[in-house]
Formats: C-alpha cells, structure tokens, sequence
C-alpha cells in the first residue's frame, strides 16, 4: 500500500501537479551581479521560500532535485543565461514555468 501511494504521489509530482490543477515551477539560481555567488544562492533560496508561501497554486521544484536533473544530463545552471536555453532546462524538469535572473548589489541596496 505504502509502495502504491508514493508510485501515485510521484507520478502527480511528475506530470506537474496536474490531477491538482497546480502548475510546476523551477526558479533557477540568480546570477550574481557586484556580489558573490553563495549571497545570491541564498536571495535566490529566500525568494523560492516566499515563493511557496505566497503561492499556493504552484508545486516549486526545490534546488537539490533541479541541481540531479541537471547533473544527470551534464548541464549547469550557471551556463544558462539565454531564454532558449531556460526553455530546454524547463523542458527537462518537466515544469509549465521557469523562473530565472539576476541579482545585483549596489552599495547596501540588493536589486
């Protein structure tokens, strides 16, 4: 019973929430701009959090099952700054929406 339940949740996490009426979103680590890269990992990681808070209609795919899809097809996000190539990666996680940006730091104002 257990085995059947977790087969139906993970095929409904999957199809990208469908049976649900949720839409599957992937946020992307922001680039960084004028600051390092661990500070906008974890802008990047407070905005998914809100994002899941905020926003109950979307199932977020969270960091570490983006980063294995990515690694098993031997892409980085880091090499992604193309809207064609944001298409491609939502296309391999399977979601409707794919977030992606940068995050710059101007003297102690984030942007």
């Amino acid at each position: 019973m257990i085995k059947r339940y977790a087969t139906i949740t993970l095929l409904c996490i999957l199809s990208g929430g469908f049976l649900f009426g949720r839409t599957a979103t992937a946020i992307l680590d922001f680039d960084a701009i004028n600051l390092p890269a661990g500070d906008a990992q974890a802008l990047t990681e407070r905005f998914r959090t809100e994002m899941q808070r905020l926003d109950t209609s979307r199932i977020f795919l969270d960091r570490a099952r983006i980063k294995d899809v990515l690694a098993e097809q031997g892409l980085q996000e880091a090499f992604c700054t193309e809207e064609e190539c944001a298409v491609e990666i939502g296309t391999l996680l399977g979601v409707q929406e794919i977030i992606v940006g940068s995050v710059a730091k101007v003297g102690a104002t984030y942007t």
